[in-house]
């Protein structure tokens, strides 16, 4: 089968959640499947040299498409005037539209993956059997900020919020087949054939991530992109709440902190 993959970020380096599953998804499907990657990319230190390397060899084709900082800020007040999300309007962008209908009427795929709802409204009505892949409720992640957010971005995420959840129902039936990483997510999805959304969970590098008679500096590791604000709670509640408790029994305890990203000039912080 050939598979168009639309992605909203180049996945790799994998320093991200969303790269990191798009990357191996596309390693895994390549064994039995012809992989057409169209990836639309808003980092400017992007090393493009390097991600094509390293898809290559998975993909029989590799597009990248650079999203223009004035396009996406034109992009997300039109978001705002046509009430979709901003996101979506962060990463629409009609002249990347045109270039993947170029894709697409090139190469016929025979089925069209598309990763989180940023990229569903390229191709929501295109008459190719389409797979969205939720990865988690983005709309309740929006709303679990607006408690902690200041006083002017509060109405902003509120009405983020709102348009998030419809958009999610909104496309919902525009895709034959919907996946999302965990069954808490997919409860969290509002739309009545929720329960039709299959759970693909992250998996695990075996062959990379594998026993070994090293010596272990510490008993616990948490890992995860320090850029993302519920890494970042969950560390903190880690520190505060968590480890007191097992240092009062085990004092000399050790954890650490690592992930891409951090606010302090050191990625890795180690704590003990």
């Amino acid at each position: 089968m050939r598979i168009l993959v639309l992605l909203s970020r180049v996945p790799y380096p994998t320093e991200k959640g969303d790269k990191l599953r798009a990357f191996y998804q596309i390693k895994e499907l390549s064994k039995n499947n012809e992989i057409i990657l169209f990836a639309l990319n808003s980092e400017r230190n992007l090393s493009k040299q390097k991600a094509f390397a390293a898809l290559k060899p998975y993909c029989h084709s590799v597009f990248f498409y650079d999203l223009p900082w004035y396009g996406i800020v034109w992009n997300i007040v039109l978001a705002f005037c046509k009430k979709q999300p901003l996101q979506t309007g962060f990463f629409y962008n009609t002249n990347a539209a045109r270039k993947l209908n170029q894709r697409i009427d090139e190469f016929r795929p025979d089925h069209i993956y598309c990763q989180l709802l940023r990229t569903a409204e390229y191709v929501k009505s295109i008459p190719i059997p389409k797979t969205l892949d939720y990865q988690d409720a983005f709309s309740y992640g929006v709303k679990r900020r607006i408690a902690k957010a200041s006083f002017f971005m509060r109405p902003l995420l509120k009405m983020e919020f709102k348009l998030m959840q419809r958009y999610e129902n909104r496309v919902f039936d525009e895709f034959d087949n919907k996946t999302i990483i965990s069954i808490p997510d997919r409860e969290l999805i509002s739309h009545p054939g929720k329960e039709n959304i299959h759970i693909i969970p992250n998996g695990v590098d075996h062959e990379f991530f594998r026993p070994s008679n090293a010596e272990k500096h510490y008993e616990l590791v948490f890992t995860g992109n320090m850029a993302y604000p519920p890494n970042v709670d969950a560390a903190y509640f880690l520190v505060n709440e968590v480890m007191p408790r097992i240092w009062k029994v085990k004092p000399n305890a050790k954890l650490m902190l690592a992930g891409g990203h951090a606010k302090s000039e050191s990625k890795v912080i180690s704590i003990g």
